[in-house]
């Protein structure tokens, strides 16, 4: 939270540990390529939304779906993402 400037939310920061520790329990390769998509797909997200302009560039998006949904992505298909990225 001190890091992010207040920018994430108090839910946001408990929630990235503790999935950040799940996806270190089953592999710890999955770590990155979870925080890489929850990104990934928090931009693309927020992106369109300013496009089709329901949001500006000081709308808050709550992070911590975006960070659920690549961590879930990364568990199930980590290790081919991490394969598709090499070969590019």
């Amino acid at each position: 939270y001190l890091g992010s400037r207040g920018q994430m939310g108090e839910g946001d920061v408990r929630l990235a540990p503790l999935l950040g520790l799940y996806m270190g329990y089953l592999h710890l390769g999955t770590v990155p390529v979870g925080l890489f998509l929850g990104f990934l797909i928090g931009a693309v997200v927020g992106v369109i939304a300013m496009a089709v302009g329901s949001a500006g560039r000081k709308t808050a998006l709550p992070f911590g779906p975006f960070l659920a949904v690549g961590t879930v992505l990364a568990i199930f298909f980590g290790p081919e993402i991490v394969d598709l990225i090499w070969r590019v």
